[in-house]
């Protein structure tokens, strides 16, 4: 098992043997399947304890990819709420980095999906919003992270 971290968010890499000898599938990972879960909490545990997850973070977003090989989660402290935009290339994206923030201090992700691309931020000052969460969620799910830190892109 690879642990690495990037920021406040943790990237846990597993190869097929762990996956296998955890009990764990990727088309099975998620709540209600019993492995999986006594898999996270162990995990969450371990980073705990390792000083990678402070123990007072107890919303947290996991994202989970990966297939035959081997298995990634992505664990991520909440802090704020959600905000996604979405841009057909990546000029606009880039336009949209450097009106938003030109110090680069905002949190945030560059995903890409379906030919587009995403860039989901969170700050207290945005507006609680259901469509946001779920937006990102479903990003998240079906697309590939690009970054955790745009703004070194520019």
């Amino acid at each position: 098992m690879e642990i690495s971290q990037s920021g406040r968010a943790v990237r846990v890499e597993l190869s097929e043997e762990e996956m296998k000898a955890a009990g764990l599938c990727y088309e099975r990972f998620g709540r209600g399947n019993a492995a999986a879960e006594r898999f996270l909490a162990g995990l969450l545990k371990l980073l705990r304890e390792r000083g990678l997850l402070p123990y007072g973070a107890e919303m947290l977003d996991v994202a989970v990819s990966g297939g035959d090989e081997g298995l990634t989660l992505e664990i991520s402290q909440r802090s704020g709420n959600i905000a996604v935009e979405v841009f057909d290339s990546p000029l606009m994206l880039e336009d949209a980095l450097r009106s938003l923030c030109p110090e680069g201090d905002i949190p945030c992700e560059l995903w890409k999906f379906g030919g587009r691309y995403a860039l989901i931020s969170r700050s207290e000052e945005f507006p609680y919003s259901e469509e946001m969460r779920l937006l990102a969620a479903m990003i998240k799910e079906h697309g590939s992270r690009l970054s955790g830190s745009p703004f070194e892109l520019i």
